[in-house]
């Protein structure tokens, strides 16, 4: 299945918003100022986190080269990802509640291995996006962090990517850029800092894409947006309303235009990303019987959302996309496997595979 892995080249038929552009730049803006303020003071999540687990049990000396260090966590990446029950190419992962985004929250947590330079990773560690949203409900703009508590309304399937060799090169950095500060005396910040003050800061560039396409979906299908529970210590602007109009817009145009889903995603616009093709890219998996049920859930409902969008007037652009979404989801129906998840997870896929494959141009 190319859609999510791959990005075509098409330059015909692509829209430009320009209004979008001026909110994209000062949100954007906010989310690095939110990010920075994060990096700037010290916090702390929970020793029992997942994240926080992770890192203990990487366990490499800090004191080998970038090189060796980053090689070394490469080859025991696969085996943590075993051990904490993370879904890859070889393992079928389990289902966590509410890591990241709360209780309630079931969530697929993907092991990526995407290629990275540790040379660049270790210069830049400050920065680094080694976690990522793949896929949340979350429709606010509060810019709250996924630290696993319940601070904004929307529940559902939620899916976030880990790139442990990654992760495990912007910690050493970390580290090592305290035994600095404390001129390796000891009493530097742990693992429960560098996870808060870093990584779930950094997890807001993918995060806020998804919210664009959220906002954009419960516009089209009418319903209400989310609320933020909580708010930050600084102030933050509000362009919630001025990204509405933007995106009832992008609806209103788009919805008189025949394309492919592929060009249907490159039209919707991202913050982070180019577009929103670019920003649901998942990672670099082989679709084994381990992974393919997962990385399904996670583009369901995406995909149901954009044969919806484009409707009857685009089917016959779309045949081949939704003949192997078609071919893959009855495979898994063959396979059984759907009977694995949890009951409640049960429902809310079938119902997804069962739209889909019945689906012929009419949105219900």
């Amino acid at each position: 299945m190319d859609l999510f892995f791959t990005q075509k080249n098409i330059v015909e038929n692509i829209l430009h918003f320009s209004d979008f552009d001026y909110i994209k730049q000062n949100l954007a803006l906010e989310v690095i100022d939110v990010s920075r303020y994060y990096h700037n003071r010290v916090y702390a999540i929970k020793n029992t986190h997942l994240l926080v687990r992770i890192l203990q049990a990487i366990d490499i000396p800090m004191d080998y080269d970038i090189s060796q260090y980053a090689n070394v966590a490469s080859i025991k990446a696969p085996f943590i990802a075993r051990t904490f029950g993370l879904t890859s190419d070889v393992s079928v992962g389990k289902i966590f509640d509410g890591v990241f985004y709360g209780e309630g929250s079931s969530e697929i947590i993907l092991s990526e291995e995407d290629y990275f330079s540790p040379f660049y990773a270790e210069k830049n560690w400050r920065s680094i996006c080694a976690v990522k949203s793949l896929l949340h409900c979350k429709s606010d703009l509060g810019l709250l962090l996924p630290n696993g508590r319940f601070t904004s309304t929307g529940m559902g399937i939620s899916g976030i990517s880990i790139n442990i060799p990654l992760l495990a090169v912007q910690y050493r950095s970390f580290i090592l850029s305290q035994r600095i500060k404390y001129n390796n005396e000891g009493g530097h910040l742990g693992p429960n800092h560098f996870v808060h003050m870093y990584v779930l800061p950094n997890m807001l560039y993918s995060h806020v894409d998804l919210v664009i396409l959220n906002r954009l979906m419960n516009l089209f299908y009418g319903v209400p947006q989310g609320d933020a529970l909580l708010k930050h210590p600084m102030a933050i602007v509000d362009y919630s309303k001025k990204i509405d109009r933007v995106l009832e817009r992008c609806i209103y145009s788009l919805g008189k235009r025949s394309m492919s889903l592929d060009t249907l995603l490159k039209n919707i616009p991202a913050v982070f990303s180019k577009n929103q093709e670019e920003a649901l890219l998942m990672p670099e998996m082989q679709m084994t019987v381990q992974s393919m049920l997962p990385v399904l859930m996670l583009r369901l409902p995406i995909i149901r959302f954009l044969l919806d969008f484009s409707g009857k007037r685009s089917l016959s652009l779309n045949r081949m996309h939704l003949t192997t979404i078609r071919t893959k989801l009855e495979r898994l129906q063959r396979q059984n496997v759907i009977g694995t998840l949890p009951i409640e997870l049960q429902h809310e896929v079938n119902n997804h595979i069962e739209y889909i494959l019945s689906f012929n141009g009419t949105a219900s």
